[in-house]
């Protein structure tokens, strides 16, 4: 597993006063990003191998909402290795509270936009974010 921490900005806000829904979207792909990049397969790394790793299936539930200054934290966990693709499970939390949870699907392509199988070794990088994955309740 792999934790981020955003803090929430006022450009991030509904007219409510909450983090508008769409964001947190971003919230997750940027721990995404982040997690990969911490088992040496950040966007270039991806890129220079012809490769990239496109969502192509998203779930979320919202469980409480997050406003301004709020630190939030992103648990990033990866449920199911496939050759072509990969389950991931993400929570956002602030302290014990959680916020959102989120369960997607990752595909591989080249950059043709194809499908493909992850490269030697790729499955295996991803076991550091295999265990233990967030959970909701």
């Amino acid at each position: 597993m792999h934790t981020t921490e955003v803090k929430v900005r006022f450009s991030e806000l509904d007219p409510y006063g909450h983090v508008n829904h769409a964001v947190y979207l971003t919230y997750l792909e940027t721990a995404r990003i982040e997690a990969l990049a911490s088992i040496g397969y950040d966007l270039a790394t991806l890129r220079g191998a012809g490769l990239h790793l496109i969502v192509v299936e998203l779930s979320v539930r919202y469980h409480l909402p997050a406003g301004l200054g709020d630190v939030l934290r992103i648990e990033t966990a990866v449920a199911e290795r496939r050759p072509a693709s990969s389950r991931w499970r993400q929570c956002i939390r602030r302290g014990d509270d959680l916020l959102a949870s989120a369960e997607l699907r990752g595909a591989i392509t080249g950059l043709d936009g194809r499908a493909r199988r992850a490269p030697d070794g790729f499955r295996d990088a991803l076991a550091p974010l295999c265990a233990p994955a967030p959970t909701a309740p």
